[in-house]
């Protein structure tokens, strides 16, 4: 009991000591001098002191974080014609220079210069650009785009003469809207400038507008340099003296034949005997066994043979005529023309099939030639003559 006594009494003096601004301790029990104290009496003091004790540690923690964050009293200052601008927590400031005032400067006024008004020797003053004060002396050479002009702000009025040349205008910016009625004449386009390439296709151009008259270049009366009555034209015209044409070709090949007759043939064999086409009925024929006539082919180079045909007499029954394109390596292809056995009849005209033999001013050298070879001496088998059919490109 004494132990408890002691110990409660060390509480009532922590407790009574607390500064007034502590949080108010309540005790919930009371004992009197040589009265029993009972158990939870005495737990419920001390849990009452407990809880205040606690917050009175709150209070005390949220004292001393403000006094430790506090604003301190104002010390410092600033020099005439400066302000406060800023206070630090200790009480010191940072200052700036007035914006406003009489201050400490050693300005004594304010003069308009070139191109400006306004101005002052006391107060507030202003400068502005007085009208006209901006001129090309006073903007930067190449400093002004077409964003610092406004629309249709610069006229005629407002360019020199001659200021603008081509140089100042971009290549194929000016269009017809640009360029004021009757404003181009001959004065403004240089001599022979124009070409087809600036007339349009549309345009119409009466004859009075066109000159040609000396550097023109151009001669109504004559084409480079020759009188048109030097001229033939293509139709109902006569000339004299003769006409040297260098080369000429067709537009396309033109078909033309030549027939070689059978007097231009010769036979192979010397010794073979036969009757030559030039007496008689104009048949050449043999009078005696078999055998070939060679004759040459009279036609140009650059050609191409296309057919062959034998003009043959065979009113036999066992003999045959036959004529055929040959090289000296064989004949032609499909250039063979042959009667058959047993034809009646007399004279008929017998086909090869179609040729298509070209002959060119090198081929010509393999040795194109006709060979016609009749099978038996017969006076009813001879021929008369042979054709050939050819294509070319020139006359």
């Amino acid at each position: 009991m004494v132990l408890f006594k002691i110990v409660f009494g060390i509480v009532m003096i922590i407790v009574l000591s607390t500064p007034s601004w502590a949080g108010d301790l309540n005790i919930p029990n009371e004992f009197t001098a040589g009265e029993a104290a009972v158990a939870a009496e005495v737990n419920a003091n001390f849990e009452a002191v407990e809880t205040e004790v606690t917050d009175n540690h709150t209070r005390l923690t949220s004292v001393e974080t403000t006094v430790t964050s506090k604003q301190n009293r104002v010390a410092g200052t600033c020099d005439a014609g400066q302000s406060i601008r800023v206070i630090n927590a200790d009480g010191s400031v940072v200052c700036e220079v007035d914006d406003s005032g009489t201050g400490s400067g050693d300005i004594e006024s304010v003069t308009a210069g070139t191109g400006l008004t306004g101005g002052g020797e006391s107060g507030s003053v202003t400068l502005d650009i007085a009208t006209g004060g901006v001129g090309s002396t006073q903007i930067t050479d190449n400093s002004i785009t077409a964003t610092d002009i406004a629309a249709d702000g610069v006229g005629a009025s407002e360019i020199a003469a001659g200021a603008v040349g081509s140089s100042e205008i971009a290549d194929n910016s000016i269009t017809a809207a640009d360029i004021g009625s009757s404003a181009v004449g001959s004065s403004e386009i240089t001599d022979y400038s124009i070409s087809n390439s600036d007339i349009s296709t549309s345009a119409a151009i009466s004859a009075s507008k066109i000159s040609d008259g000396p550097g023109s270049g151009l001669d109504a009366d004559t084409l480079d340099g020759i009188n048109s009555g030097s001229f033939v034209r293509d139709t109902g015209d006569t000339m004299t003296g003769g006409l040297t044409v260098p080369f000429v070709t067709y537009s396309s090949p033109v078909t033309k034949s030549v027939v070689i007759p059978a007097p231009a043939f010769v036979p192979y064999d010397e010794t073979v005997a036969y009757t030559k086409g030039i007496t008689g009925n104009g048949m050449t024929s043999l009078t005696s066994g078999t055998g070939y006539f060679l004759a040459g082919i009279p036609i140009p180079t650059d050609v191409t043979i296309t057919g062959l045909e034998l003009r043959i007499w065979d009113d036999t029954t066992t003999g045959y005529g036959r004529a055929s394109i040959r090289t000296a390596t064989g004949d032609v292809a499909n250039s063979t023309a042959e009667s058959t056995a047993a034809e009646t009849g007399g004279v008929k005209t017998i086909a090869s099939g179609t040729i298509d033999e070209y002959i060119s001013d090198t081929n010509i050298w393999d040795y194109y030639y006709i060979r016609v070879y009749l099978s038996e001496a017969n006076p009813n088998l001879g021929f008369y003559s042979v054709k050939i059919t050819y294509q070319t490109n020139t006359p």
